[in-house]
């Protein structure tokens, strides 16, 4: 099954913000890279709000305020980043 997003992208921009976090003054030299990355994580961002938006589950699992819904959020994304099976929604 092909991933939902490009991950080498994903890395692209990640050493990018790297790069600006640590002080590097390089990062934006290459203008359409920048350019390119920009605009892929705008649509990826994009896509990830209107799926949110769209699953109720998932609406109050970002948006609940509650200590239950925070503990959630984190298992769900410690999940992810940990390629465990994150909880069903």
């Amino acid at each position: 099954m092909k991933p939902p997003v490009d991950g080498g992208r994903v890395k692209k921009a990640y050493n990018i913000r790297s790069k600006v976090v640590h002080g590097s003054t390089d990062w934006g030299k290459d203008t359409q890279v920048a350019t390119e990355t920009s605009q892929f994580l705008d649509n990826v961002l994009r896509t990830a709000f209107e799926r949110i938006r769209a699953n109720s589950a998932l609406e109050e699992l970002f948006t609940g305020d509650s200590e239950p819904a925070k503990r959630h959020h984190e298992e769900y994304f410690l999940g992810l980043v940990l390629g465990n099976t994150p909880p069903s929604q």
